[in-house]
């Protein structure tokens, strides 16, 4: 075990930059923006300081920093990875790997994908060797339908992206798997993650109290403190509306044995700013195996990521098909001076 990577603070935003410790700058120029709330595991991974990182993700914050520090991200499907103590944000909240390369993830995940008595929510013990077939030569992705998803909720996404994003996904289709572009007709769920957020920002109230809140960043005690608006009646609503959302997804799984879209909407922002990630968190609150992968860079130089979905419990799959396109287009690393 060499150390304890930065996160932001409570994992709360998806930028790794707190007062008390201070700015985790990108891998790739450091200028720019890290990510998070995981920035400091991929920012390591990325510059090679120790090969197995683990990340926490409630809501993008492996896959977020994972791909604008252009390493492999992989959310597991929720449960797969034990958790205690309990995280804040409940059951949104998915560890997992943040690796330089997807066989690695694939080791790390085969060590810590256990059940634990202590997490009453984890799956049981699967006897699954991650890894398996991931080293063969002929891996491919003859026959597997992947649906590719160029955006969600109408958001706009940069040319740089989008045209990143299309050459993987026909890096994909050349693997062997049958690609339809497809518009799902999935509502945006910044609503109900907005809910469960005042959940969330109540545990942290009564984990901290009131003069622990007067220590935290500005902007988690205003986030904590306009929660208090929500109550039981809209968060039985956000269930009720997240249900329907898994319904929809599953329905779409039906169909596709996978789903590929973006990881960000724009390019890396800089230091100070969250890098805009909005097709992440959707994939919570269905609790559905998502990863993200290096797939190009912007006009900046620095890297964007494609996320790949599977079904629930689809973990092997994800796997695979990061794999596959990693054998087509192996990622490029950073370069590192010393």
């Amino acid at each position: 075990l060499l150390g304890k990577t930065q996160t932001a603070e409570f994992g709360w935003r998806g930028l790794t930059e707190t007062r008390l410790a201070g700015v985790t700058p990108n891998a790739w120029n450091t200028g720019y923006a890290s990510g998070g709330s995981s920035g400091g595991a991929a920012v390591a991974a990325a510059l090679g300081l120790g090969p197995l990182h683990v990340g926490t993700d409630g809501g993008g914050s492996i896959r977020a920093p994972a791909a604008v520090n252009g390493v492999f991200g992989f959310k597991p499907s929720y449960g797969r990875v034990a958790g205690y103590p309990a995280a804040l944000n409940g059951n949104l909240f998915h560890i997992g790997p943040i690796t330089r390369t997807v066989r690695d993830a694939a080791r790390l995940l085969s060590v810590i994908a256990a059940p634990d008595i202590r997490d009453w929510t984890s799956l049981p013990e699967s006897g699954i060797d991650w890894t398996e077939g991931l080293s063969d030569p002929d891996l491919n992705l003859k026959g597997v339908r992947i649906g590719y998803v160029r955006t969600l909720y109408g958001r706009s996404v940069h040319p740089d992206i989008a045209k990143a994003v299309d050459a993987a996904v026909k890096v994909l289709a050349a693997q062997g798997a049958i690609v339809e572009e497809i518009t799902p007709d999935i509502p945006d769920p910044t609503p109900i993650l907005a809910a469960y957020g005042a959940e969330r920002a109540a545990r942290l109230r009564r984990e901290i109290g009131d003069a622990g809140l007067e220590q935290v960043d500005p902007a988690i005690k205003a986030a904590v403190l306009a929660a208090q608006r929500y109550g039981i009646a809209e968060l039985v609503e956000a269930q009720d509306q997240r249900a329907a959302l898994a319904v929809k997804l599953k329905r779409l799984h039906q169909r596709h044995a996978l789903l590929v879209t973006p990881v960000q909407s724009q390019p890396v922002p800089r230091v100070g700013t969250a890098p805009e990630v909005p097709f992440l968190g959707a994939f919570n609150l269905t609790q559905q195996p998502a990863a993200s992968v290096p797939v190009g860079f912007d006009a900046n130089g620095l890297p964007i990521g494609l996320q790949i979905v599977g079904p629930p419990l689809g973990d092997a799959l994800v796997l695979r098909a990061a794999r596959a396109y990693e054998i087509a287009a192996p990622f490029r690393r950073v370069r590192v001076s010393v």
